[in-house]
């Protein structure tokens, strides 16, 4: 079943004395991190230090495929903090608990303009797709190709080109969202298309300026003989920065 829950980023704090702020984060890396990074569905981590005085305060947000992947780590009382051998050689005062967001949107200093859309001199200047593209971020996403299916995997829409494009393309903006992606952070799209004649491209285009506005990925369209099960008519997958 496809799941549409945003990115879970769990928060947690702690003190200790200003002159092991240093080492206390080494050991924060080596053993509360360095454990996340060998579960699956840890997406990322930041550290950050604050001076209160002769303390520091030390704040960790990590990111979260999902709930079910915080509960990997966690254990079932997710809201509870771990600790570890060795933290109360560095003074240690520790948060017992910590706090869940879900991550709702996501903007870097590097990717507030992560998205360069280019138009080469001497080719011509697409209405719905760019030639190029020139993306930064941290992050990529790659998503499968999404086909006219219900959340059961069942098809839906059954020789409808026009109703399977809207179904194809409202997939694919929930498995972005999925990711903690935006459409506009979209880079590139493959489309894959039934017997595909030029007389489609009206109703494909509908449909993907419903999920993209303005914004315009470079794109590949391909006819093809047939899709991975009868009655799929348009698959379409892509890659994003954020």
């Amino acid at each position: 079943m496809t799941s549409t829950q945003r990115p879970v980023v769990r928060m947690w704090h702690g003190l200790v004395p200003a002159d092991q702020a240093e080492p206390f984060h080494q050991h924060l890396l080596g053993n509360a991190v360095g454990e996340m990074r060998g579960i699956d569905g840890f997406l990322d981590a930041t550290v950050l230090h604050r001076r209160d005085g002769d303390r520091v305060r030390i704040t960790l947000l990590t990111t979260w495929a999902d709930e079910e992947a915080v509960r990997r780590y966690a254990g079932d009382d997710t809201a509870a903090a771990r600790d570890y051998p060795g933290d109360d050689q560095f003074g240690l005062e520790p948060d017992p608990h910590v706090t869940h967001f879900d991550l709702a949107y996501r903007l870097g200093a590097d990717n507030a303009m992560g998205i360069e859309i280019i138009q080469p001199d001497g080719l011509d200047t697409p209405e719905t797709y760019s030639h190029v593209v020139a993306a930064s971020g941290s992050r990529m996403v790659f998503v499968a190709g999404q086909m006219s299916d219900d959340p059961d995997g069942n098809l839906v829409h059954p020789g409808d080109l026009a109703a399977q494009a809207e179904q194809v393309f409202a997939n694919l903006g929930r498995a972005l969202s999925a990711a903690g992606a935006r459409p506009d952070q979209v880079t590139k799209i493959t489309i894959y298309v039934v017997g595909h004649r030029r007389e489609y491209l009206p109703v494909i285009e509908q449909a993907r300026v419903r999920l993209f506005g303005d914004h315009k990925p470079a794109d590949v369209l391909l006819g093809v003989e047939t899709l991975a099960a009868p009655g799929y008519l348009i698959e379409v997958d892509a890659i994003a920065v954020v």
